[in-house]
């Protein structure tokens, strides 16, 4: 979605439906939650996240009793959410967005990197702050680190290790060789080219944010 001053009423009876989900409270800013509205709405989560944060520390009067409402009706909010849901357009740019061009950007982190790729370029970015943390020797399926990845990410270790390999031929302080390219080869090289002149701790720190999002 284009950028815009505007917070519409709905967007927040939809962001205080996950907002009182239970627990009750701010959602981590890659939750499942969180990111599934995000994309629902083509609104980037921390957007949502700084909004929910508003919502939790210095509400609004109209934003608090909008909770207070629903907090003891919940019905009437599932309720709203569904009508919103309805709406002629939503979810597609058209009448719910009048006017507001819908361009997808931060969406396509949370779908497959490639066609046949169970990963996202999503959790590229978690093994690529991993990648930083190993050594070449210790890439490989059976160290501890790489297995505990794989089983966050729902993928083989042997992918984990195939997107090391990947890594490698990417970082420039390695002399690798490069044999044949895969289906990782090109998302691999596109996650390292967005965070090669990231401010220092950036991946790190979206890194573990992320990790949220696999969570159970």
């Amino acid at each position: 979605m284009s950028k815009s001053n505007d917070w519409a009423d709905e967007y927040w009876i939809m962001l205080a439906q996950v907002y009182l989900r239970k627990p009750a409270g701010v959602k981590p800013v890659f939750s499942k939650d969180m990111v599934a509205l995000a994309v629902e709405l083509h609104i980037h989560p921390r957007i949502l996240a700084s909004r929910m944060s508003g919502m939790d520390t210095c509400p609004s009067p109209r934003v608090k009793r909008m909770l207070e409402r629903f907090r003891a009706k919940p019905r009437e909010l599932t309720t709203a959410v569904k009508r919103l849901r309805a709406m002629d357009g939503f979810n597609s740019g058209g009448h719910f967005f009048d006017g507001v061009a819908v361009e997808e950007t931060f969406e396509k982190d949370f779908r497959p990197a490639a066609p046949g790729l169970d990963i996202t370029p999503a959790g590229l970015t978690i093994l690529l702050d991993l990648y930083f943390r190993l050594t070449p020797a210790t890439m490989i399926a059976a160290t501890p680190e790489v297995a505990a990845a794989a089983r966050l990410l729902r993928i083989k270790p042997d992918d984990v290790v195939a997107v090391m390999k990947e890594f490698q031929l990417c970082d420039p302080c390695l002399t690798r060789r490069r044999r044949r390219e895969t289906p990782f080869t090109e998302p691999c090289r596109a996650i390292w080219a967005r965070y090669a002149t990231a401010e220092p701790g950036e991946l790190e720190k979206t890194g573990s944010e992320l990790s949220e999002y696999y969570k159970k």
